[in-house]
């Protein structure tokens, strides 16, 4: 995974290739396209039949009681707005705006279509487009095949057989939208998703392999009740709801897809060799320094290796100054009030994934150091993202606690 000074300054140097003069349309075209893959949001697809459970997979994933259950809407699309307001399509083609939290008006209106704006935070990473059809297969289809050319990832909601009408519609899905789908098994409300639909899944995801990236089971109802209401979250019955597993894995979905997005950008620029005059060249990284308040450990330069081979051990010094790095940058910014709670939180669960896919990659596979700051990691950025869900005084600190963790561990791994 490329590092993320270096994709910033792709994304700089992208924006100054779109305003320069030199620029030929096409190629203006070209850059503007992989700009707005970096910069939007993921558009997120919930697919599936009537009664599939799509609606509050939605509301939980959007962190809010979108929408009321058994209401009869159309296909919608929710996104990030500072209004909540439903732009609805009506069967003539006008359009008519009301607020989202009168459901039942809008639902009145009998839409086409609508488009749903909410001030959501989950919101600034994805949009949902929840596809509603009738039941015969020609309306699936059709619904399907609208939507498809609208997403990046899709999520097709099933209650946990996925039988042959299932198979036959998601079969004739563009396999690159398969390559980024999964299979939500809803209504896995039981005691334990882990004890209820395991051998399911595991069978599901052998026969299915080729067309999800994984089966998810996931107990609906209680994941959204682990949503308190003071904003907090119930980390263990989000988790053995399935809910974490869900959210991690779109989320690290997601994280690819920007990566994606932003390695073009690189390749773009390549290609074109541009070199805008107005940008300076990067600066070298900044020494490895603790953030404001961390004691400095002295003794790791003199340390002698411990089971960490050259590889691993190279990783992880590249790590550590990553963390450092990105620390004293918090740091920095928070002092003079750069950097909201929001922000912060956002550039820890950032560096903490980039964190566990850098570690996946690098070190020797069989060094069982580095495989333990590997799960470390994992472990880090699964929580760090539950944090994010919360609303609570707290998440800022308790994200960068976490980062700063993770930190000291591996710190202590190289000086052991």
């Amino acid at each position: 995974m490329m590092d993320q000074p270096g994709s910033q300054d792709g994304v700089s140097e992208l924006r100054s290739a779109i305003a320069h003069a030199g620029l030929s349309e096409p190629l203006k075209k070209r850059a503007q396209a992989i700009l707005e893959q970096i910069e939007r949001p993921v558009r997120l697809a919930l697919f599936g039949l009537p009664g599939s459970g799509k609606s509050q997979i939605l509301n939980f994933l959007a962190g809010a009681d979108v929408l009321p259950a058994d209401l009869p809407l159309p296909t919608l699309q929710l996104s990030y707005g500072d209004d909540a307001l439903a732009d609805c399509t009506l069967p003539d083609g006008t359009v008519q705006s009301l607020p989202m939290d009168d459901m039942q008006a809008i639902s009145a209106l009998k839409p086409a279509f609508i488009d749903a704006r909410m001030p959501l935070p989950a919101l600034k990473k994805i949009s949902i487009l929840e596809v509603r059809a009738g039941g015969s297969p020609t309306e699936q289809k059709r619904a399907m095949g609208w939507a498809s050319k609208r997403s990046d990832v899709a999520l097709w909601c099933t209650r946990g057989s996925f039988g042959r009408d299932e198979q036959s519609l998601w079969a004739q899905m563009p396999v690159n939208l398969q390559d980024h789908a999964f299979l939500i098994m809803t209504h896995a409300d039981m005691p334990s998703v882990e004890e209820a639909y395991p051998n399911r899944a595991e069978q599901a995801m052998r026969t299915l392999q080729d067309h999800f990236r994984k089966v998810l089971p996931i107990g609906t109802q209680k994941a959204i009740a682990a949503r308190n209401a003071d904003g907090s979250v119930d980390k263990d019955a989000l988790r053995s709801s399935g809910g974490m597993t869900l959210i991690s894995s779109i989320l690290r979905t997601v994280e690819t897809g920007k990566q994606g997005a932003r390695d073009q950008a690189d390749v773009f620029l390549r290609q074109i060799d541009f070199t805008p005059q107005d940008i300076a060249p990067p600066s070298a990284p900044p020494a490895p320094e603790p953030p404001k308040g961390e004691a400095v450990d002295e003794t790791i330069e003199q340390a002698p290796s411990t089971g960490l081979g050259a590889a691993s051990r190279e990783a992880c010094e590249q790590a550590v100054a990553q963390l450092t790095a990105e620390g004293t940058m918090m740091a920095d910014a928070l002092d003079s009030a750069g950097l909201d709670d929001a922000e912060v939180v956002d550039i820890c669960v950032d560096t903490v994934i980039w964190l566990a896919d850098f570690l996946a990659e690098s070190g020797e596979p069989g060094d069982q150091a580095m495989s333990k700051l590997r799960a470390t990691a994992v472990d880090a950025a699964d929580l760090v993202q539950l944090i994010q869900l919360e609303t609570s005084e707290t998440v800022a600190s308790d994200s960068v606690s976490i980062m700063v963790q993770v930190k000291q561990e591996m710190q202590q791994t190289l000086a052991a």
